[in-house]
């Protein structure tokens, strides 16, 4: 995967990301252009979901209004 399925900003969507999981730090939201998996991997580590699982959370979150 080259392209995060979201609508939106990143790192408007990765605060949400820290708001439910407080214990990931920066490094672990780091999202570089084309390194999707990189990504999905921390937190695949940090967070106990799988991928899939994953990548439809975080487009949710991308979805939801503030």
């Amino acid at each position: 995967m080259e392209k995060l399925p979201i609508k939106g900003s990143w790192p408007r969507v990765s605060k949400r990301v820290k708001d439910a999981y407080p214990y990931l730090n920066d490094e672990d939201l780091t999202y570089k252009r084309g390194r999707i998996d990189d990504l999905l991997d921390r937190l695949e580590r940090k967070t106990g979901k799988e991928k899939e699982e994953l990548i439809s959370w975080l487009s949710g979150l991308s979805r939801a209004r503030l």
